[in-house]
């Protein structure tokens, strides 16, 4: 599965693309050497080959053409398969996506509660 990477130099043309900014946490979590040491690991990273432009271009085309997807919504995952992660903005601070990280059911357009991102990293970590 490929996850959204988060590459400094890009991070602010990539989020007024979005027209919202990423999670806070997930930003300052994958922003952390030693973390992306771990997640880019030519081998064993889920963080390799992917670029931050390929999630903005996936995410604009899934908020047009798939039915009941959140307009305001940020891929998180690419879409391999049934399902696929992705970002809401946060219900308190405008332009911001939350920590909350849900599942879109392609089969059936509908979305399910995940997790945060913290966990969702501390668990690529663990599977690695």
């Amino acid at each position: 599965m490929s996850w959204f990477p988060i590459i400094a130099a890009e991070l602010e043309s990539i989020e007024n693309q979005l027209g919202v900014a990423l999670p806070a946490r997930y930003k300052a979590l994958l922003g952390d050497e030693r973390i992306q040491r771990i997640l880019t690991h030519p081998t064993i990273g889920a963080l390799t080959g992917q670029t931050m432009q390929i999630f903005v271009d996936v995410t604009q085309r899934i908020r047009k053409t798939t039915p009941g997807f959140p307009p305001d919504a940020v891929v998180a995952t690419l879409p391999e398969g049934r399902y696929f992660r992705f970002w809401m903005p946060d219900g308190k601070t405008k332009g911001v996506l939350g920590e909350m990280i849900y599942a879109w059911d392609t089969v059936n357009n509908r979305k399910t509660r995940d997790c945060t991102s913290e966990e969702w990293v501390v668990s690529m970590i663990d599977c690695l």
